[in-house]
């Protein structure tokens, strides 16, 4: 079995060699951490550029939204370097967070409606000591109604008795607002 192991072993890592690639994984006391692919230094393969996907430019009050960068590779190999330890988000407003080695961006509950965020991801890849980066913007927009509750007064409501309902809309940075006679 070990023999097995070890040919298997040296075949996917030949082949990773041929991408110019090694894949480092590790799992600790059962927690899955993500692998990262790492180029090898070789100087056939170079970094040509990074990107971000940035799939929710107008990002309303107390939303978030999923950014992803990519490295391109002069081999033609893309990888996902969005939760890298090698990758460093940054937002350059307070109204708009972003989770770093996750990408997440947030507009807070109390951000200025209109703010436009710089969000920028700094990428340092294996064997060089300057970082590559690049950037992309988000604009916050009004919050989103999310949830509207309905009240009425009367549990029971005696035929032919009315009852004036009560409508309340809740938002995506959770305020709310009573919207009973409110119209459009």
């Amino acid at each position: 079995i070990h023999k097995l192991i070890k040919s298997d072993l040296f075949l996917k890592i030949s082949h990773l060699f041929l991408l110019g690639f090694i894949i480092v994984s590790c799992n600790l006391t059962g927690d899955n951490i993500p692998s990262e692919k790492i180029p090898i230094g070789t100087s056939s393969v170079t970094l040509l550029g990074i990107s971000i996907n940035n799939p929710t430019p107008n990002l309303p009050s107390g939303r978030n939204g999923q950014l992803t960068a990519i490295a391109t590779y002069s081999n033609g190999t893309t990888i996902d370097i969005t939760g890298l330890s090698a990758s460093t988000w940054s937002s350059n407003i307070a109204d708009v967070t972003v989770g770093n080695h996750t990408g997440l961006a947030t507009a807070i509950n109390a951000a200025i409606v209109g703010a436009i965020a710089n969000i920028s991801i700094s990428y340092l890849p294996t064997g060089s000591s300057t970082p590559v980066t690049t950037s992309t913007t988000i604009t916050v927009t009004a919050p989103e109604v999310v949830s509207l509750n309905i009240t009425r007064p009367l549990a029971n409501l005696p035929q032919g008795q009315s009852e004036l309902l009560t409508a309340t809309a809740t938002f995506s940075n959770g305020s709310t607002v009573d919207v009973t006679t409110a119209s459009g």
